[in-house]
């Protein structure tokens, strides 16, 4: 049976924040519309401000890929307009298997995650935005996340 989990912009700052945070990485601001508009801060060895757009392009084999638009670091001297060699940085810096990165796409392989106080082994069929609020069809999702 397909449930639905409907997370808000609050939601969603509070589910990456959950990881980010112990990684130095903080979303401050998201605001959803056709995509997700958001803001954050980078602590720890860069300390900057980031802001970009996300939009979903595909959801494929319980991976998410999604496009990054308008993605700029601030506070970030000769690098500042080489967001994309950056963003592959943070993401090796956070260590993190499950995100790789290939010009402005992003891909997220939902069972490369092993963090059990936010993701299980169990599939999403969809992923969407409607509303304002991101949406997730799967099997079991009050399992799922806990937002």
């Amino acid at each position: 049976m397909l449930n639905s989990t409907v997370l808000t912009e609050e939601d969603i700052i509070e589910v990456v924040n959950l990881k980010g945070r112990e990684k130095g990485i903080e979303v401050t601001h998201i605001e959803i519309t056709n995509g997700i508009r958001f803001l954050g801060k980078v602590k720890s060895k860069l300390n900057s401000n980031f802001k970009g757009i996300l939009y979903i392009k595909k959801f494929f084999n319980n991976k998410i890929v999604l496009e990054i638009e308008d993605f700029n670091i601030t506070s970030f001297g000769i690098l500042k307009g080489s967001s994309n060699i950056v963003l592959k940085a943070i993401v090796k810096m956070i260590g993190e298997d499950y995100i790789t990165i290939r010009g402005n796409y992003i891909t997220i392989d939902l069972e490369k995650i092993n963090d059990d106080s936010i993701f299980y082994n169990i599939p999403i069929n969809d992923v969407f935005i409607k509303d304002k609020s991101l949406y997730i069809i799967g099997t079991n999702l009050s399992m799922y996340l806990h937002a």
